[in-house]
């Protein structure tokens, strides 16, 4: 008998469950909600409040659902670091732009990092030059394309948060279980938690709350930022990106600012935990270490 896989419960794209983090009605309720308690604290404190989403993920779903412009009138929305592609400095698309250009290499990228700019060039403009400069929709697609062409070597631009460094270092292990020579990652991966520190650290920055990235906490579990309340004693919420997951966060944040308790919250109950994955942050440990790096700060 012919059987199909099943749909897990509660994610298929068009259920109620789902439905419930873009429905426009429940929005409305939330922002109601959001708008009243936001009132009542800027009356208390004197200021609008100022809270800042760490992701570029969040700033592309907060902008494009019409979030920012409704709430504009009643406290600011900042973007913090963004995301991996963005802050990868010019020093090193630089050194990855002169590696595409040296014989017998093949640079394996996804395809957001091509345009990304370097001091002179990008593997965009070096690939109209003739560079060899494969797009990958995933690491293993570099394993692959490494597989079937031995006479080059496959350089694949390692990029991303948490939330891709497990795949990158599940390629790795692949690759050296299956003793393949012409294989090898040039690491610009970026983690979250240092780049909160650094934030946090700026005498300047004046936030009220941290709206965390959903996917990242999936990885590193609530317990990588309680860091933020515990020594810097300001709020943080971790959020979906679907517009109700990114209002009902600001309201959690509102509250711990109303109860005058900040903590490091699960907005994100379907797919966070206290420690997150466990097997992932293995994997990351056994093949990556925490080192400084360049984080481009301005765009010219």
């Amino acid at each position: 008998m012919l059987t199909k896989p099943r749909k897990p419960s509660g994610f298929s794209r068009n259920s109620p469950v789902l439905n419930n983090f873009s429905n426009a009605a429940l929005a409305k309720k939330l922002l109601t909600k959001v708008i009243k308690l936001t009132e009542q604290l800027t009356s208390q404190i004197g200021r609008p409040l100022v809270f800042m989403e760490v992701c570029g993920t969040h700033t592309v779903a907060i902008s494009k659902s019409g979030i920012r412009s409704v709430l504009a009138p009643y406290m600011e929305l900042r973007s913090g670091p963004g995301c991996p592609v963005c802050v990868t400095d010019q020093a090193d698309i630089d050194t990855i732009v002169e590696l595409s250009k040296t014989p017998g290499i093949t640079i394996a990228t996804f395809g957001d990092m091509v345009r990304v700019p370097g001091t002179q060039s990008s593997l965009e403009k070096e690939r109209a030059r003739g560079a060899s400069i494969e797009i990958c929709y995933s690491p293993f697609d570099a394993l692959t394309f490494a597989l079937n062409n031995p006479d080059r070597n496959i350089v694949l631009l390692g990029v991303g948060f948490e939330t891709t460094i497990p795949t990158v270092a599940l390629t790795i292990s692949a690759a050296h279980e299956k003793k393949i020579q012409n294989f090898s990652v040039f690491c610009v991966h970026k983690t979250v938690p240092p780049a909160m520190h650094v934030l946090l650290a700026d005498a300047d920055l004046h936030i009220d709350g941290f709206i965390l990235p959903g996917h990242v906490c999936t990885i590193t579990g609530r317990k990588a930022f309680d860091f933020i309340a515990a020594e810097y004693h300001i709020p943080s919420v971790i959020t979906g990106f679907e517009s109700n997951d990114i209002i009902h966060g600001i309201y959690l944040l509102l509250k711990q600012i109303a109860g005058g308790t900040p903590s490091t919250e699960i907005g994100y109950s379907r797919l966070t935990s206290e420690r997150g994955n466990e097997k992932a942050q293995e994997i990351i440990s056994e093949f990556f270490e925490p080192v400084d790096a360049l984080w481009r700060t301005e765009w010219r």
